[in-house]
């Protein structure tokens, strides 16, 4: 690896491309990461170089933590299975004081949000009553695209058996938050401002949508002879199949968005608050977009990264028990205008369970009302990268706003609250 600067490291691949690193510590950045981004490297239709964030890792086809332009051209895996994954936050303008600065007001909201946001496989009933209720909280937050016939997908995406239509998957899984490293967080900032918090996707539509489409890039490239690097099937702009890719891509990001405010809505009514949309911030890491950067225009892959425009306000969370920041972008155009989505893990999920106990996380929440379980000892803070690490290699690319403690979570796994 090569220095640029203090805050930037180059490396190489054998056909002369470039990645820029923004990692200060390159001891934090695994063996795998960096061969997969020597692999990306080998893309057709790529554009200039591939900026990585601090809070890269391995991840399937592309790293995750990874900013990649192509010329006219889209690759799926360079997005990823949860499309339009990202983050919202929310200032409630509570204080973090009196009752509830107590573990037991915080306990008893956690409660409360259970019952109102289903987590991992679990989504609302498909009683008449809910799905109506569904429909409208959806036509509330979207407007005329909630319609049953633009919840449709142009692809030919397949229904999970379970469902009627994709139509009803759809209004079951509004709302829900799904497993693995998603949450819903309280936190507090240094002046004791209360904040909510939510890290959520598309749900399985956008992990189908992506499938498929992955697999149509497979069967192109191979069809027509054309060159990929390893597992990132590509589909030129200039076929119908890549601008389908686009169009059901964006409908998941949309979809993702949507659930993420209708979790907030949620969990503000818990705290007798009602949701104002223009008082979210919200971010997603899991998309491709068309952008202009040093004179044209390409098409710019998320996975595991944010925008940060000038002046625009981004979320970069720690893992759970670990701060989170508010961030402000500074448009550094060497990272295309990004930063990182995250602290970014340090050990792989069957490798955490392997060395972790429940002990070590129950001592890393002992500043929070939050209980470490088994459920999810893959998402213990010692899981992943230091977050003030990762958010102090980033002075180029982001300024901070915020600081926020957390105060309780919300996962998938974690049981009954005590």
């Amino acid at each position: 690896m090569e220095f640029v600067n203090d805050s930037v490291r180059k490396i190489k691949a054998d056909n002369g491309r470039e990645a820029k690193l923004w990692v200060r510590h390159p001891e934090l950045i695994e063996d795998l990461a960096l061969s997969q981004i020597k692999s990306m490297l080998e893309s057709p239709r790529l554009f200039e170089h591939i900026a990585v964030m601090p809070d890269v890792h391995f991840g399937k086809g592309a790293s995750i933590g990874a900013v990649m332009a192509l010329d006219e051209a889209v690759v799926p895996n360079c997005v990823g299975v949860d499309i339009g994954c990202g983050m919202a936050a929310y200032p409630t303008g509570l204080a973090y004081e009196g009752e509830r600065a107590s573990r037991e007001y915080w306990r008893n909201w956690l409660g409360n949000a259970q019952r109102g946001i289903p987590t991992g496989f679990s989504c609302h009933n498909g009683h008449p009553k809910t799905l109506e209720h569904l429909r409208l909280l959806s036509s509330a937050e979207r407007g005329e695209q909630a319609s049953p016939a633009n919840i449709r997908c142009k692809g030919h995406i397949r229904a999970a058996k379970k469902f009627n239509d994709l139509d009803e998957m759809a209004l079951r899984q509004t709302g829900t938050m799904g497993g693995g490293n998603h949450f819903l967080e309280v936190q507090r900032d240094s002046a004791g401002q209360v904040w909510l918090m939510v890290h959520s996707g598309s749900r399985h539509i956008g992990y189908q949508i992506a499938d498929h489409y992955a697999k149509v890039a497979r069967a192109y490239n191979e069809a027509e002879g054309l060159e990929s690097a390893h597992m990132l099937h590509w589909l030129p702009l200039s076929e119908q199949a890549g601008q389908d890719y686009l169009h059901d891509m964006q409908w998941a990001v949309d979809y993702a968005l949507l659930n993420r405010k209708v979790m907030l809505r949620s969990a503000l009514s818990s705290l007798n608050l009602e949701f104002d949309e223009s008082m979210m911030i919200n971010i997603p890491h899991n998309y491709a977009a068309k952008e202009n950067h040093f004179g044209k225009d390409v098409v710019v892959h998320r996975k595991g990264a944010t925008s940060a425009k000038t002046g625009e306000l981004g979320i970069i969370p720690g893992s759970m028990g670990t701060p989170s920041y508010i961030v402000k972008g500074l448009g550094n155009p060497q990272s295309y205008s990004s930063c990182s989505h995250g602290a970014g893990r340090a050990m792989g999920r069957k490798h955490a369970k392997r060395v972790l106990s429940t002990s070590d996380f129950s001592e890393s929440l002992s500043g929070t009302f939050s209980k470490a379980s088994a459920g999810y000892l893959d998402e213990a803070p010692q899981a992943y990268k230091n977050i003030d690490l990762v958010v102090g290699a980033q002075d180029e690319l982001v300024s901070v706003v915020h600081k926020l403690e957390p105060v309780i979570t919300l996962k998938d796994g974690q049981g009954g609250v005590d």
